[in-house]
């Protein structure tokens, strides 16, 4: 692959690619994530798998946008009142 360099190739295997790591997948009928890892049971991650999981890609998205905003709420409350101003509520991936 490393040798190619036709640009029609390389634009029809990025194409390819996007659409094996996209995780949000709609139709007519349903919307769902499917995660393209793996998990340690050798089973892809979809919405409407696990019950004990958000069952929809909005509730998953609502899910992680209120976990979000308790991890800023704890860098609030672990930060002195005089350093409020410098507090970082931006948050990693790796956190």
């Amino acid at each position: 692959m490393l040798t190619i360099d036709k640009a029609d190739f390389c634009k029809r295997f990025m194409h390819l690619f996007i659409l094996v790591m996209q995780m949000r997948n709609s139709d007519t009928q349903e919307d769902k994530l499917i995660s393209p890892i793996l998990n340690a049971n050798e089973e892809f991650f979809i919405t409407d798998s696990d019950k004990h999981k958000p069952l929809s890609v909005d509730a998953n998205g609502a899910y992680n946008i209120a976990r979000k905003g308790l991890w800023i709420i704890e860098q609030i409350k672990k930060t002195d009142v005089e350093q409020l101003d410098k507090v970082k509520l931006a948050i990693s991936n790796k956190e």
